[in-house]
This record gives C-alpha cells, sequence and structure tokens, in this order.
C-alpha cells in the first residue's frame, strides 16, 4: 500500500512539472532492494538505469556461525542446556578488547547492550583496569550529546568496544572497525548483513561472528548454514567467508582473561 502511495504521488508530481514545462530526474537508492530497477519502474513509471556496483572501500569478510557450548544444566525432558548467546558475546568482546581489536557487539535490547558491557568491563578489570574504560554501551535514550560522544571515542579509538542495539546500525558512519559480533539472529537478513558491515568499512580484512541463541532460527542455522550470502540483499561486490566453529576456535582466548 505505501509503494502505490509514493507511486501516485510521483505520477502527480510528474503531471504538475509537464504543465510547467519541467522534466524532473529521479534518484531513487536502497541499501536492500532485491531488484531495484523493477521497484524503480514501478514507482516512477519511467525507464530506469540501475547502478549496482559498489565501489566502497571493502576488505575480506570472514563470517563465522558461532555455537555456544552445552553446560551441566538440564532443561525441560532432561533436554542439554548452552550458554546463552549474552554470555558469550560478552566473552567475546573481552577476547577481541584484550586483543587491541575495535569492535561492536549487536544485541537485541537495551539491557542486553548494558548488561553486555558490564560483563566486559568486570572481566578486562581483572586483565587491566585501563581496558574496562575501554568498552562501554551504545543505545537508544541515551542524549544526543552522550551519543555523538561514543560514536567519536570509537572512532577515534579511544574505545575499543562497544555493545550497541540496532541503534548504531544505520545512520552512523563508523569507518576502522575489525569485527563484529552479532548476538542472536537480528530478525530480518536486511539486518544481519547491516549490522556485519559495519567492520572493514576502511579496505581492510574484517570479522564477524554471529553468536548462535537458543531459538528456532539460529540453532540450525549455525549447524547447518544457508547460503545467504548470495541473497541479492547482499551487496554483489561483497565475498564472505562463512565458518562453522565451535567454541573458543574463531578467537582466540589468552590464558588470563577467565
Amino acid at each position: 500500500m505505501f509503494g502505490s502511495h509514493v507511486a501516485q504521488v510521483l505520477r502527480r508530481l510528474r503531471r504538475l512539472c509537464a504543465r510547467y514545462g519541467a522534466s524532473p530526474v529521479f534518484l531513487l537508492a536502497s541499501a536492500t532492494a532485491a531488484d531495484p530497477a523493477v521497484a524503480a519502474r514501478r514507482l516512477t513509471g519511467l525507464p530506469v538505469v540501475e547502478v549496482a556496483d559498489d565501489a566502497s572501500p571493502r576488505g575480506e569478510l570472514v563470517f563465522a556461525l558461532w555455537e555456544p557450548p552445552l553446560t551441566e544444566l538440564h532443561g525441560e525432558k532432561g533436554a542439554p542446556v548452552r550458554r546463552t548467546a549474552t554470555a558469550e558475546a560478552a566473552d567475546l568482546l573481552t577476547d577481541l578488547t584484550v586483543q587491541g581489536v575495535r569492535s561492536v557487539t549487536f544485541v537485541r535490547s537495551r539491557r542486553g547492550a548494558e548488561l553486555i558491557s558490564v560483563i566486559a568491563q568486570e572481566r578486562l578489570g581483572e586483565v587491566d583496569r585501563s581496558l574496562a574504560r575501554r568498552v562501554a554501551a551504545y543505545r537508544g535514550g541515551y542524549l544526543p550529546e552522550e551519543r555523538r560522544a561514543l560514536e567519536r571515542a570509537l572512532h577515534s579509538g579511544e574505545l575499543l568496544g562497544l555493545a550497541a542495539t540496532n541503534a548504531l546500525e544505520l545512520g552512523v558512519d563508523i569507518s576502522g572497525l575489525d569485527a563484529v559480533v552479532i548476538a542472536g539472529y537480528p530478525g530480518t537478513r536486511a539486518s544481519l548483513w547491516q549490522q556485519a558491515g559495519r567492520a572493514g568499512r576502511s579496505g581492510q580484512g574484517a570479522l564477524a561472528v554471529l553468536v548462535a541463541r537458543d531459538d528456532p532460527w539460529t540453532p540450525s542455522s549455525s549447524t547447518t548454514p544457508r547460503p545467504s550470502s548470495t541473497s541479492p540483499w547482499n551487496p554483489p561486490s561483497s565475498t564472505p567467508t562463512t565458518r562453522m566453529c565451535s567454541p573458543r576456535t574463531c578467537v582466540r582466548r589468552p590464558r588470563n582473561c577467565r
């Protein structure tokens, strides 16, 4: 319905412009449209030229599917219980920070962002107290000046790690990130690639880790990876390498960081 309304508005605009002897040129942009040329023709009623080449700086992206380990606990009918995605993501953020890797950990909720940040700060304090100050949380609800300060600190390298909600997914250009950790499937492939695409924007190689959450989608996708990188939603110039990882194999965990 929204698309049909926009199409009618654009046609009325064209008629008004033609009445006064003008012929406007329409520029349409989308980050997720599967067939942008067809969508643009339907909206404007005009022939269009599709520009699908991605000329942005982009290095190799290693995409790891991370399955949390089993715990000694048991659930309903004795079913084994895995470690939570939040705890695993906090460990990964800690490990990456210890190694000096600039990273963002995406989590679904504001509470989760704060929790991952606090856990990482506590564990970093056991290794090096100065590192605890280089991790923070980023979420909606902060004042605009507070969010801009966090963005500047991450961009400058003062901060090494952020635990963030999808408030950092769009509209904020932060280059130089080396890794992205995604705590649970974000719900759509568009969001998945938006979050994973935060790393490697300066042309360097990057790492994206999707930590499986205890829900119907992520466990099956982590054990049987699907070719989501071939989706038309994925930028055509990026060629991610998918790796299936058991716990503690993708990022080496320092012995002094428990």
